[in-house]
């Protein structure tokens, strides 16, 4: 009676695993939709890198001499400096300090999420818990929000 009674418990603890799995599943699936569904296609991303990150340069009559630099406000000088210009000692630095985790995360950190959240819920200093490739997503693909501090 006791091993039946023990195995129908487990039984009912599996099927109670695979369906919170199933829940957790079909929250994940929503909330990517839910993200998703606004962002532009993914090719967009090159061609509104290249306008969004460049400066205005005003050259004299012989294209040679720069008489003046028009910059953005918010962004300040800006230029347009291809990935094998740039050494690889300070790729790795850059990413070391802005996103640890970057070759191993599928593109966000939910513990760097809940890490930021938990801090600010404390009172502590605004922290983010954005990885660099949300960073991209959000100064490229939606320049609107770029300043906004949300957890969305």
């Amino acid at each position: 009676m006791l091993p039946r009674l023990l195995m129908g418990c487990a039984a009912m603890f599996f099927m109670g695993l695979v369906a919170l799995a199933g829940v957790a599943l079909a929250t994940g699936v929503g909330v990517y939709l839910y993200f998703a569904k606004d962002l532009p296609a993914a090719e967009e991303l090159e061609r509104r890198t290249a306008e969004a990150f460049q400066t205005s340069i005003i050259y004299d009559r012989t294209g040679e001499h720069v008489l003046f630099e028009l910059l953005d406000p918010q962004g300040g000088a800006r230029t347009n400096v291809p990935l094998r210009n740039i050494p690889e000692r300070v790729r790795n630095a850059t990413i070391a300090m802005e996103d640890k985790d970057f070759y191993t995360n599928p593109g966000v950190s939910l513990t760097g999420i809940l890490r930021a959240a938990w801090g600010n819920l404390q009172g502590n200093e605004i922290q983010g818990g954005s990885t660099l490739t949300q960073q991209l997503v959000k100064l490229v693909l939606l320049p609107e929000e770029q300043y906004d501090i949300t957890y969305t």
